[in-house]
């Protein structure tokens, strides 16, 4: 886990630098809660408002829903 961030609903929002992927975990638990493809390395860490924006490896940014669990 490169990049992360802790909302206060209990969740930690993180890029992986293996799985090509970015995640919701539920920081109480260590639950996956979401787990969303992005076919890059997410390094930096998200800001987040409903929509956690992550910048990649490729020079992409996402834009991740948190409500709809998935790119917007």
């Amino acid at each position: 886990m490169l990049s992360l961030f802790s909302d206060s609903k209990g969740m930690i929002h993180n890029g992986s630098s293996n799985g090509f992927s970015f995640y919701g975990i539920n920081k109480l638990c260590g639950k996956i809660d979401y787990k969303i493809k992005t076919n890059s390395y997410t390094f930096s860490s998200p800001a987040i408002n409903k929509v956690a924006y992550v910048g990649s490896i490729k020079g992409r940014l996402y834009g991740i829903g948190l409500y709809q669990k998935k790119i917007v």
